[in-house]
């Protein structure tokens, strides 16, 4: 299959199952609360109907699980996420097919270019700065 329509088939898998997310992850470091902020991909799909998402999986990686959701009824749930660098990838391979969610698409962009370009502190793992901590955390609120 063309990469092309791949990903136009993917954008519109994503438009409508998908979902785009900036998480804050807090971690306590010498007593004191490090957040850090990660991009993540995710789909879902209720099974045995899956083939878009492990279309998704086999194109740019990630994590496949299955989700049973505890209400009676439900469907068990196929269920993707990429995260991070890889996450960023996916979605520049998709953005120009994106219809419905390419406002958020543009927001998780601008997230990752922020977050690579601002300065960072001479060890693995310092503290934000207040004003990155602000910046950072306003990307996820909008996203919200």
């Amino acid at each position: 299959m063309d990469l092309n329509v791949k990903c136009a088939y993917m954008a519109g898998v994503m438009d409508s199952d998908g979902w785009f997310r900036i998480y804050a992850v807090r971690s306590l470091r010498h007593g004191k609360v490090n957040p850090s902020y990660r991009l993540m991909l995710g789909c879902a799909q209720a099974l045995p109907r899956d083939g878009a998402i492990r279309l998704l999986h086999e194109t740019f990686g990630g994590t496949l699980y299955v989700y049973n959701d505890k209400k009676p009824n439900r469907s068990p749930m196929l269920r993707w996420e990429l995260w991070d660098a890889k996450a960023e990838a996916a979605v520049r391979q998709i953005y120009p097919y994106l219809l419905v969610k390419k406002d958020e698409a543009d927001l998780v962009l601008k997230f990752r270019d922020y977050k690579k370009a601002r300065p960072r502190g001479k060890l693995v793992g310092s503290r934000l700065t207040p004003d990155a901590l602000e910046a950072m955390e306003s990307f996820r609120v909008e996203l919200i």
